[in-house]
C-alpha cells in the first residue's frame, strides 16, 4: 500500500500486491485510486498494458461511423459537443480509478444495483482471443448502442440523414461472412410503418464473378390456412408491377377447389410475349372431368396470328360433343380457304332470315342422298351458266365420287 504525489498530474492511492500466487509468482493485482502519470507506460505488468492497448476510443469518436454532427434521441436539435473529447490519451489522463488483476474477478452483489455514467461506456470481451477483431465489443455512446462480434450482423454505420423524415438515424447492419440458422416458437406478429421498405436479394451483376456468387433461395411453407391480403376495397393499391426474368419457371398446384376471381373497374390486359419477342411456343394441359368457362362481357376481340402472316395454324381438336349457343349476332371474316370436314351426321337450323353471297367460285358435291325441302318461298337466281349433275346414274355417280375424293386429298 503506497501513496504517493507527482508534481505533475496530481495525487493518488495505489493498493498493489505482486506476485500474489505463490504457485506461479507472477501473478499481480493492483487498485489505484486518483490521477496516475500521464501515459500508461507506469503500468507495473505486461497484461494490463496489452489489455489496455485493446481500447481505440468511443464510437461516437469516429467520423466513420457517421457522427457528424451529434444530435438528440430524435434528431432534431444538435446536442452540446463540449465533452466529447474522449480520445485514448485523453481518458487515460483524466483517469481517477484503476483496478486490474492477472487472474479471475468475482462480483457479487445480494440486493439491488444501479449504475449510472455520465459519460460513454465500451465493454470489450476478448474471449480469448489476442485482439478485439476476434472478440465482443458492446460500445455506448453519443446515445447509441453499438454491438459487434464475429457472429454474423454487426452494426457497421450510424448515420443521421436530412432527406429523410426531415432528419433521422440510418443504422447499417452488415454480415460479411456467416451462417444464420434462426428457429422461432410461438406467435410471431410483425408490422412495419413507413415510406418504403424494400428488399434485395443477391446483386444485379450478370457477366461478372459476383453474379455466381448469388444464392440459390428456396421457401417451403406448411400452414393450416394462408391468407394474403394487398390492399382493401377501400383502399385499393395504385399500382402493382411484377416483373419475372427465368429461363424456366414450373408451378404446380394440386388443391381439391381453386377459385380465382379478378374485379377490374376499367380493363384487364395480359401479355404473354411481345412482337418482338415472341415465345417459342406454349403448351396447356388441362386434365378435368368438367370444365365450366363463362365470359360475361359486351364485346370480346380475340386474334390469332398477324396480319399480312398467311403462315400461322389454328388447331382445334374436340373429342365427344360440342354445343356453341350464341344468343345475337355472329360475324365471321375469313381471308382464305376453308375447309369443313364432318365425319358424321350434321345438322343446322337457321330460324331467321339467311342470305349468303359468294364472291367466288362456288362448288357443292354431294356423295349419296341428297335431299333439299323448302318449307316456304325459294328464289334461285343465276347470273351466269349453271351445271347441275344429280347422279342418278352409275358413270355420274362414280365420277362424282371420285371428284370428291380428289378434293379431300388435296
Amino acid at each position: 500500500m503506497s501513496s504517493t504525489t507527482d508534481s505533475l498530474t496530481g495525487h493518488y492511492f495505489e493498493i498493489y500486491v505482486p506476485d500474489y500466487d505463490p504457485a506461479t509468482s507472477t501473478l499481480d493485482s493492483y487498485l489505484r485510486l486518483g490521477k496516475p502519470l500521464s501515459d500508461a507506460a507506469s503500468e507495473t505488468g505486461i497484461t494490463d498494458k496489452t489489455l489496455w492497448a485493446q481500447f481505440t476510443g468511443f464510437k461516437d469518436q469516429d467520423t466513420a461511423a457517421g457522427d457528424d454532427p451529434l444530435r438528440d434521441r430524435t434528431g432534431e436539435s444538435v446536442r452540446d459537443w463540449s465533452g466529447r473529447d474522449n480520445a485514448k490519451a485523453t481518458f487515460y489522463q483524466n483517469l481517477g480509478w484503476r483496478d486490474h488483476s492477472d487472474g479471475n474477478r468475482l462480483t457479487t452483489t445480494g440486493g439491488d444495483k444501479v449504475e449510472i455514467i455520465q459519460g460513454n461506456y465500451q465493454l470489450i470481451v476478448l474471449g480469448r482471443a489476442a485482439s478485439a477483431d476476434d472478440g465482443v465489443v458492446l460500445d455506448a455512446s453519443g446515445g447509441h448502442l453499438w454491438s459487434g462480434d464475429i457472429a454474423p450482423g454487426a452494426v457497421t454505420r450510424t448515420e443521421y440523414k436530412t432527406d429523410k423524415f426531415a432528419g433521422t438515424w440510418k443504422i447499417t447492419e452488415e454480415t460479411i461472412k456467416g451462417h444464420v440458422h434462426e428457429i422461432f416458437r410461438g406467435e410471431f406478429l410483425e408490422e412495419f410503418r413507413g415510406s418504403t421498405k424494400e428488399s434485395i436479394v443477391g446483386q444485379a451483376t450478370e457477366g461478372t464473378a459476383d453474379w455466381d456468387k448469388n444464392p440459390a433461395i428456396i421457401d417451403r411453407t406448411w400452414a393450416r390456412s394462408i391468407e394474403e391480403y394487398v390492399g382493401t376495397s377501400g383502399h385499393a393499391v395504385p399500382a402493382i408491377t411484377a416483373a419475372t426474368y427465368a429461363t424456366t419457371v414450373n408451378e404446380t398446384t394440386s388443391v381439391s377447389t381453386i377459385t380465382s376471381t379478378t374485379l377490374a373497374s376499367t380493363s384487364v390486359t395480359d401479355n404473354v410475349g411481345s412482337s418482338s419477342a415472341k415465345v417459342p411456343a406454349i403448351n396447356e394441359n388441362v386434365y378435368a372431368t368438367t370444365i365450366t368457362s363463362n365470359t360475361m362481357a359486351s364485346t370480346i376481340n380475340e386474334t390469332f396470328g398477324e396480319l399480312g402472316s398467311l403462315d400461322m395454324n389454328h388447331v382445334s381438336t374436340h373429342y365427344g360433343n360440342v354445343s356453341d349457343f350464341i344468343y345475337g349476332s355472329k360475324q365471321d371474316f375469313m381471308f382464305g380457304g376453308v375447309l369443313d370436314i364432318f365425319f358424321g351426321g350434321s345438322f343446322r337450323l337457321v330460324v331467321a332470315k339467311e342470305i349468303d353471297i359468294l364472291l367466288a367460285l362456288h362448288t357443292e358435291i354431294h356423295v349419296g342422298a341428297f335431299a333439299e325441302i323448302t318449307l316456304g318461298f325459294k328464289q334461285d337466281i343465276v347470273v351466269g351458266k349453271e351445271v347441275e349433275l344429280n347422279g342418278e346414274n352409275d358413270e355420274v355417280s362414280v365420277i362424282l365420287k371420285q371428284m370428291a375424293i380428289a378434293i379431300f386429298l388435296g
